[in-house]
């Protein structure tokens, strides 16, 4: 019942609250019932009834807020009725509650004496707090005085403990919650407490605090009186034994602090040296609230008109010892990170760190964050270094700075200068031969040397290996050569010579020989010392979750940047150069942000733990440690025990498993040690996780165990609660989806889980409300939907593994219910009293801004690395549907301007007046962050917004096509206002991308381009509607073109940079040709400086693909981005590279024309520029002087021979980009004349690119691979189209036109028709695209055509991507015989009618819209060019051509009549358009064979006859051609065969008028063949013609009063009727006289047309009066005589 009644609680599946209210009244009733009668079980049903308690009133509460705000807002708008009945509610509630408020009290007062634990009494208090404030507070006077008893009790045992800190407890939330409502009563209230306190416990003291702080809060100025008892009583426990009294006792003087002035004027001195004092001995927890109570006490004495020096009160001598110093810059830098980090733009924080920055590692860091400085930097710090060798201090500064700058080199993208290496390797070495010449610079310049060459070792072995013989040799002149030498130098020397040897001997060894180290370990540590060394030696060597145990200062904060000083003790300080120059080029641990040596005695140690690691699985069992029964030993075993289970994965029998568990379930429950509770909880919790299945059988008493433990461990002992919250949330995952049964049993265990879960969450400490928050996180894992989470905890919270768990839980409640998530934070945030956020205002920005802001506040990778999938998982779910709304946040971020971007330009020699800022103005303006929430966000916060903009652009194209079509997004957008579309914002997204682009950061401007080129690439083709003919970016181009000209002008000189310039240059160039030939303008400046580099990077990649056999051939220098030393390193970068490099080389060849010549270096070997490795050169050493032909031709097998090379095997790793790339270079090649007639004019190199071009389609299945390729082959093969013409040009102008019967035969087949496979370029091309039309339809294999597998007459349907290949394949077929001789074009006719028809019979599908298919359409497309080829009339072909032109006929019709009535899909509209076009197309004697002629002819009669509208007035269309071809033998026989088909079916129609658009299309297109017939017609066959058409056109008039009644479809016949009337009247007057006359009926009919029609126009004249500007575009005539 307990636990129904507690889950009743947490569910949110209740369907009334009123219901559920009611319910709570009568089970609370009962359950106290049962209370009051159970010994047993008493705290955990004590506690479920207070929460129960908790949740009705609190429900009621929010309930009476709710009606009187409804009350207050509604007055004016419904007047006194509805104020009457709100009123009326809100009294019924309160009447409610007053009415059981006594028997409430009662229950509740009656709990203080059975020894509530610390949850319980919490909820007490807040319970009597909530009662006392929503009803009467006549009775509370009686519970404090209560309360008071029960502290001046004289009961001091145990057992009454829990009663005394109850009372105390519930008085501090009385008067924190009611306040000045309880009069004077707090002056005995507080004496009384205070009186307690002088005898109290720990756990009283704390209490005691707290409860004093709340009494504070409530009563605020009114509790003056007791002001200064309250400071002596909080002074003295400031300094108490206990950790936790000292955290309540600074968190009650902050309280204090608000209204008793004296702490910040008075008695600062005093406050600030306690304060200090409260430091020593103390844990983090004291010195986080500790500081907080010292920072905000100075800052209001600072603030404040009170006169304070607290310069003067300063420490005279801060630093007195290196240890001292060593600490101190720790403690500054960290400091200077939370001010000058944190408040000031990045472009004020380079200018502050130019001032004041001299540490050697923030110089790294600079670099690292902005890698275009590195390679300046290494100039001047060596340049420095070479001109003042001769000052130590130089020497020593220097060095240390070109360390810290080569570390700093691996974490730049782009590295730095191969040449580098050689001048800092010059400078080492010199630097260690001078060291001898001067004795007081010997040690210095030995240091340095050494220094330059271990950093320089950390550039790689492509650095290295090529100084490694004078490294070697250098190391071997430092040792002595033998042990004779070594003897003799034992024997003399001096102490300063012996350093300088040592010195140099450390350096020789460093990062080369660890290995001695452990030799010399044991020699080393000194047995008897008495450092305590665990504190540093465990964070390696413990697991990370064991860790969490050992204490706040090695858990993870945000204060571990300082914290760490007090890990080592005995005043040693950690983390300094001092210990070990050479960390500073060294990589950090991971979770450190800088270098942290330790000092020499304790780096012995680690090195001896890890040798004794080794050594001790080696040793006797005999010599190993024994059990014990002390405390340590006691917890180690604990551990011991979850170990094994961790690193043995588990003990599978049940008998060792019962035995763990009962051994950890006993010390679980030592009360008299806390660390024994913790560490046995803590292995429990191993156990528990581990042991899997076998676990089930213990899960309901462990549940018991930690449910009893949470309800009574006091909450001082956090580590015990924070194992608690462990050992639950392994039980949560061992019952996993268990979670969501409806047993009682499961129901049950779910209850007692959510329990644990409240209690963790209402205690005070934040790494148990984490583990509150992990638990809770679990559960709606696994059963979401008993789980209400609506308790979300403050994101800014002071303590970063609660932040840490906040957000996880966040990222994973938003994979399932991102747009929920986001709409409850704000509804919560609206409604809640207290602020959710302080720092940030998630009214207006929402929950994704406050993560935003926290992104770029926070420093812990972990928690950022959440935030960031957060984010992206919120973005994915919403960005489409809140599009503006994100894109605002990204452009807030971006468009956030530092406020003190000036510091960085002020010029520090100007004279102080003018170039002082004021410290308070640049301090405080964070005050007006609420407007203003990303003020100076950092780069990667704004980085990582130009990548979300990325994702929201490639979210709205997965979201549908309108958001890059600007004229179909503002049509729907007109439609429904709610409807957003990227493409209306694109001069935002332009905006933001080019804010990132012109950034000073290197990283955003890399983020900014990249945006701008997806923006770029996926608005390419985006028309602007209100200027045709132009696209939407073109109104961006300046935007562009600056930030093209800024990248240009940031470029560094590095010859890897180069590269990646170029590739991306390229990139952009790609773009924008593609996009608009305007856009072409914008780097047109640049272009002949990138084609230089795309040049010559394209014969660096050629010379760097050779076989190794042909190494030899490699120029000694190097190419123009990389040196001999460098050709390994640099492989990859032209490998990633070539591709695009390659397309745009030909785009801009093909802009060119290949026409262009170099006119600064005259046109020299491919236009190579001036690299570092040919700018040494002289004239007489450069290649000599080519030709423009001799250049264009190198381009041309330059271009070419890198293609086909990758082309001709592409691994299958390589990327489709770079295929399709490839491809499209040589598409871009052959599109120019001068490439074309090189492959034109060479048909064995045209036959090879077409057998690769075969291979790659066989190999690769992408559409996108396969059409390129096949606009290649068609280039190809127009390329031989052209030579073939030329050459019959040529001749026939060279022999004259009266020799032309002794012409040479020009094309494939010359005389005798045959083709050559391997070496014809005709039959290459059959190859291909046979190959792809029998992948596609594999019908047209005839080795197929008997296959059971391919039914024959079945037509198939191919996809898109199909159908464009068959078409592409189909257009390059109709072009082979134009390459061919007339003998040649004979051989391959048969080949291509046969692929051509087969195309057309398998896929002549009837489409539902009546268009045809693509590959019909292609089809007959390419049948059309087939029969008009110039071999069909040659006269050595002739012949061949017609009979085979016949056949293909014959087919077409033999197939019709078989498959005719069969398949009711069959596109009789594709058949007729292919008859028509062997009709028009092919010479007379091809078609007006007799028995053929009558076939065509019968078709087309079918046809007629068809009951479809569109297949007859498709036939209509076809005809009117065919009656029109000027050869008469041809037309005819069809006009005299079918014309009087068609006047009759015209005729027919005086009875039956159209009822559709399609029946009028088919009249319309019927009388216009008529018309085109009569106006070709003989003249005695005229007249017969235009008397059958004109009673025609006037039955289909209509009068004026059926004209108002008829359909659309008959008022278009009339008007379509009367306009054609127009046109024949006047030009065949005789016969329209003579038939008016013969038919007084038809003329009358006409006059009323025409007179309706006159009316029609006299209106719409009148409305155009009424409406100018408006013109009719219809004039009818009236005088037909």
């Amino acid at each position: 019942m307990l636990m129904f009644l507690y889950h009743r609680r947490f569910s949110k599946n209740e369907t009334s609250v009123h219901i559920r209210n009611q319910n709570l009244k009568k089970d609370m009733k009962y359950v106290y019932i049962f209370i009051t009668t159970q010994k047993s079980m008493k705290s955990l049903c004590s506690y479920i009834l207070l929460s129960c308690y908790g949740v009705f009133f609190e429900e009621q509460l929010c309930k009476i807020s709710r009606e009187s705000a409804i009350v207050s807002e509604q007055y004016d708008d419904y007047g006194i009725d509805c104020v009457v009945s709100r009123m009326a509610a809100v009294m019924k509630t309160l009447a409610d509650i007053r009415e059981n408020q006594k028997k409430l009290v009662e229950q509740l007062t009656s709990l203080l004496n059975n020894s509530p634990g610390p949850p319980t009494r919490r909820l007490v208090a807040k319970n009597l707090a909530v009662l006392y404030s929503t009803g009467d507070t006549f009775s509370v006077y009686q519970t404090i005085d209560k309360c008071n008893e029960l502290i001046r009790s004289k009961d001091d045992s145990p057992s009454y403990l829990p009663t005394k800190l109850a009372a105390v407890v519930c008085l501090g939330y009385l008067y924190k919650k009611l306040g000045r409502i309880l009069g004077n009563s707090f002056t005995d209230t507080v004496g009384n407490v205070l009186k307690a306190m002088k005898n109290a416990e720990s756990q009283g003291r704390y209490e005691i605090m707290l409860s004093l702080q709340n009494i504070l809060k409530g009563l605020g100025a009114a509790a003056i009186p007791c002001h200064r008892d309250i400071y002596k009583a909080a002074r003295s426990c400031l300094t108490d034994r206990s950790m936790a009294v000292r955290c309540a006792a600074a968190k009650c003087l902050l309280e204090l602090q608000n209204e008793a002035l004296f702490m910040w004027s008075t008695d600062l001195d005093s406050v600030v040296t306690l304060c200090f004092k409260s430091f020593e001995g103390s844990n983090y927890d004291v010195r986080l609230a500790v500081s907080k109570l010292l920072g905000t006490v100075l800052a209001r004495a600072l603030t404040s008109k009170q006169p304070t020096d607290l310069v003067s009160q300063s420490h005279p001598k801060a630093i007195q010892s290196q240890m001292d110093a060593i600490g101190c810059r720790r403690c500054v830098s960290f400091i200077l990170r939370a001010t000058v980090g944190g408040l000031l733009g990045e472009k004020a924080q380079i200018a502050a760190a130019k001032e004041i920055c001299q540490a050697i590692w923030k110089l790294k860091k600079v670099v690292v964050a902005l890698p275009s400085y590195v390679s300046l930097l290494l100039d001047r710090c060596i340049e420095r270094l070479s001109v003042l060798k001769s000052s130590p201090e130089a020497i020593t500064g220097y060095s240390f700075a070109v360390a810290a700058l080569l570390g700093a080199v691996k974490h730049c993208p782009l590295g730095i200068p191969h040449g580098k290496g050689k001048v800092i390797m010059a400078v080492a070495e010199d630097l260690l031969c001078s060291a001898s010449q001067n004795s007081r610079i010997s040690l210095q310049r030995t240091q340095a040397g050494w220094l330059l060459i271990a950093a320089l070792m950390t550039l790689g072995p492509a650095v290295v290996q090529h100084h490694l013989p004078r490294m070697l040799l250098l190391w071997k002149c430092i040792f002595p050569s033998s042990p004779k030498d070594l003897e003799t130098e034992k024997k003399r020397g001096d102490s300063f010579t012996w350093q300088v040897t040592l010195e140099g001997r450390a350096g020789a060894l460093c990062g080369s020989f660890c290995a001695v180290l452990k030799e010399l370990v044991t020699d080393l540590t000194v047995p008897d010392s008495q450092i305590d060394a665990s504190t540093f030696l465990l964070p390696p060597l413990c697991h990370e979750n064991d860790l969490l145990l050992l204490g706040p200062l090695l858990q993870e904060t945000d204060h571990r940047f300082i914290e760490e000083q007090l890990l080592l003790g005995n005043s040693i300080a950690g983390g300094s150069l001092e210990y070990d120059p050479y960390s500073i080029y060294e990589k950090v641990i991971k979770g450190d942000s800088v270098p942290k040596p330790l000092p020499p005695v304790l780096s012995v140690i680690s090195a001896a733990t890890r040798l004794f690691g080794v050594m001790f699985s080696h040793v006797a069992e005999s010599h190993r440690l024994k059990s014990a029964r002390d405390v340590v030993s006691r917890t180690g075993h604990s551990l011991a025990l979850g170990c094994l289970y961790r690193y043995l994965g588990g003990i599978g029998s049940t008998q060792h498993l019962n035995a763990c568990v009962g051994i950890l379930y006993t010390l679980s429950q030592d009360s008299t040690s806390p660390d024994v509770q913790a560490w046995a909880l803590h292995s429990l919790s191993l156990v528990v996780d581990l042991a899997g299945p076998l676990y089930h059988v213990h899960v309901e008493p462990t549940l018991s165990l930690v449910l009893m433990l949470l309800l009574t461990v006091p909450p001082t002992h956090t580590e015990v609660h924070q194992s608690l919250g462990r050992c639950l949330n392994a039980l949560i995952t061992t019952l996993g989806p268990e979670l969501q049964g409806s047993s009682m049993t499961v129901s049950a265990l779910r209850t007692s889980c959510l329990l644990g879960c409240a209690v963790m969450q209402d205690n005070p400490d934040c790494l148990v409300q984490a583990q509150a928050i992990s638990c809770l996180q679990q559960l709606h894992m696994f059963a979401p939907r008993h789980v209400n989470l609506s308790s979300l905890v403050n994101l800014c919270s002071s303590y970063l593994l609660l932040r840490r768990a906040v957000v996880a839980c966040l990222r994973q409640l938003v994979q399932r219910e991102a747009a929920e998530v986001s709409e409850y934070a704000v509804a919560l945030v609206k409604e809640s009293r207290e602020d959710f956020t302080p720092d940030v205002n998630i009214r207006e920005i929402g929950l994704e801004g406050a993560l935003l802001g926290l992104l770029d506040k926070e420093l812990d990778q972990r928690l950022c690395q959440d935030i960031k999938e957060t984010l992206t998982h919120m973005l994915t779910s919403m960005a489409v549907e809140k599009l503006s709304f994100w894109l605002k946040l990204c452009k807030d971020v971006l468009a956030a301007s530092a406020d003190f971007n000036t510091v960085a330009s002020l010029d520090t020699t100007q004279e102080e007046e003018t170039a002082k800022v004021d410290d308070a103005s640049v301090l405080t303006t964070d005050s007006d962050e609420r407007f203003h929430p990303f003020s100076n966000p950092r780069w990667p916060t704004r980085v990582f917004a130009a990548e979300c903009v990325c994702k929201i652009i490639s979210q709205c194209e997965n979201a549908g096509s309108a958001h890059f079509d600007i004229t179909l997004a503002q049509e729907r957008k007109q439609r429904d206002s709610r409807d957003d579309f990227l493409v209306l914002h694109l001069a935002d997204l332009i905006r933001m991308a080019f804010m990132a682009a012109t950034d000073h950061s290197d990283q955003l401007r890399l983020s900014g381009l990249q945006t701008l080129l997806i923006v770029v690439r996926k608005f390419a083709a985006v028309p602007e509607p209100e200027f045709p003919g132009h696209v939407i970016l073109e109104q961006y181009q300046a935007n562009v073109y600056i930030v093209a000209v800024e990248k240009q002008k940031n470029q560094t000189d590095a010859h890897n940079h180069c590269l990646k310039t170029a590739n991306s240059a390229e990139e952009s160039y790609i773009d924008v040709t593609s996009s608009a030939s305007g856009l072409l303008d914008l780097v047109q400046t640049d272009l002949g400086t990138l084609s230089k580099l795309w040049l010559a990077a394209l014969q660096d990649f050629a010379l760097l693909t050779l076989p190794s056999e042909y190494a030899s051939q490699l120029p000694a220098e190097g190419g123009t981005f990389y040196t001999a030393e460098t050709i390994e390193n640099a492989r990859p970068h032209y490998y990633n590279s070539w591709a695009l490099i390659l397309y745009a080389t030909a785009l801009w060849l093909t802009s060119t024309g290949f026409i262009v010549a170099d006119p600064d270096e005259g046109v020299n070997n491919l236009s190579r520029p001036v690299t570092p490795t040919t700018m040494c050169q002289d004239s007489s050493t450069r290649p000599l002087v080519k030709s423009p032909e001799d250049v264009n031709t190198d381009r041309f097998h330059l271009i070419l021979g890198i293609s086909v090379e990758f082309l001709c095997s592409p691994r299958s790793d390589a990327a489709m980009e770079n295929i399709v790339a490839c491809l499209r270079a040589l598409q871009a090649l052959f599109d120019v004349p001068w490439p074309r007639s090189k492959i034109g004019g060479d048909q064995e190199l045209g036959v090879e690119l077409l057998n690769v071009l075969h291979r790659l389609i066989l190999t690769r299945e992408s559409p996108d691979i396969q059409l390129a390729a096949l606009e290649v082959v068609r280039l190809i093969l127009f390329a031989a189209q052209e030579h073939v013409k030329e050459k019959r040009r040529s001749a026939e102008v060279d022999d004259g036109a009266a020799e032309k019967e002794t012409l040479p035969e020009f094309g494939e087949g010359k005389d005798t028709g045959g083709l050559v496979p391997g070496k014809s370029l005709v039959f290459a091309t059959l190859e291909l695209c046979v190959c792809i039309l029998v992948r596609q339809l594999p019908q047209l294999n005839p080795k197929l055509t008997c296959s059971p597998a391919v039914q024959p007459g079945k037509h198939l349907l191919l996809s898109e991507d199909g159908s464009r290949l068959v078409a592409a394949a189909l257009v390059i077929l109709s072009d082979v015989p134009a390459i061919c001789s007339p003998e040649g074009s004979v051989s391959v006719l048969p080949t291509i009618l046969y692929l051509i028809i087969g195309v057309l019979k398998e896929t002549a599908v009837k489409l539902r819209d009546g268009q045809l298919p693509l590959t019909v359409a292609a089809s007959l497309q390419a049948l059309k060019g087939l029969l008009s080829s110039p071999m069909a009339r040659a006269e050595k072909s002739r012949t061949a051509w017609t009979d085979l032109l016949r056949s293909a006929l014959v087919t077409v019709l033999d197939w019709w009549d078989q498959v005719d009535g069969l398949l009711q899909d069959l596109d009789e509209v594709s058949l007729l358009t292919a008859i028509t076009v062997f009709v028009m197309s092919t010479s007379p004697e091809v078609t007006t064979v007799e028995c053929l002629q009558k076939r065509c002819i019968e078709k087309f009669k079918t046809t007629l006859d068809s009951k479809d509208p569109l297949v007859q007035y498709k036939c209509y269309q076809l005809l009117h051609s065919i009656f029109q071809h000027p050869n008469k033998t041809v037309s005819y026989p069809y006009i005299h065969s079918l014309a009087p088909s068609i006047v009759a079916k015209l005729q027919e129609t005086e009875k039956a008028k159209p009822e559709n658009a399609a029946e009028l299309q088919v009249i319309q297109e019927g009388i216009k063949v008529v018309t085109g017939l009569t106006a070709t017609a003989e003249e005695e066959h005229r007249a017969h013609l235009v008397a059958c058409l004109l009673p025609i056109l006037i039955s289909f008039l209509l009068d004026e009063n059926a004209l108002v009644s008829a359909t659309n479809s008959a008022k278009n016949l009339h008007e379509f009727a009367l306009q054609n009337l127009m046109q024949i009247g006047p030009q065949y007057s005789s016969v329209f006289k003579k038939l008016m006359a013969a038919s007084p009926t038809m003329k009358a009919r006409l006059e009323s047309a025409v007179k309706g029609n006159q009316e029609g126009i006299k209106v719409k004249t009148a409305k155009h009066a009424k409406n100018p500007g408006k013109t009719s575009s219809i004039q009818l005539k009236t005088n037909f005589l």
